[in-house]
């Protein structure tokens, strides 16, 4: 596979979009209690948000990455997961302020319960150091299953 043709990761998962899509709504603000929780706890759980995704095509593509031995991270090569951390952007906001900034942080995995693999113990990135006095968040760490992963199991 040529790793820098775009034909190339078209061919790979023609179900994905490269250049193609643009930004849907993002999801509306979290209330203040949200809010609060993050400061509190240090995370919020929106398990039950509708975020208009086919998360099978999403998951297919890691899988496939990783049986081919790629990184789950050339994910991004698609428009697809760029937008779906895009409908956050109000949240984050509401978080951080309307003006953060992505940083250059991201990464995809892929974890494969037959071999045992398993992601971390609940924890906050970044440590103390990304907190105001009061405890709001400098930085937030957007964590999306694509399928039914769970902080004890992903």
């Amino acid at each position: 596979m040529d790793l820098v043709s775009k034909e190339s990761w078209l061919k790979f998962a023609p179900e994905l979009n490269i250049e193609a899509l643009e930004i849907k709504e993002p999801l509306a603000a979290l209330g203040t209690e949200s809010q609060d929780l993050m400061i509190k706890e240090g995370y919020v759980n929106l398990r039950d948000l509708d975020l208009g995704f086919d998360f099978g095509k999403l998951e297919s593509v890691i899988s496939k990455l990783a049986s081919q031995d790629l990184l789950p991270v050339f994910a991004f090569a698609y428009d697809e997961f760029w937008l779906l951390q895009a409908k956050f952007k109000n949240i984050l906001g509401g978080f951080l302020g309307e003006d953060y900034k992505m940083l250059p942080a991201f990464w995809a995995w892929h974890l494969d319960p037959a071999k045992q693999e398993a992601g971390w113990e609940p924890h906050r990135d970044r440590d103390r150091h990304a907190l105001e006095a009061d405890g709001s968040p400098l930085a937030v760490t957007l964590w999306i299953p694509l399928n039914e992963a769970n902080p004890m199991n992903g």
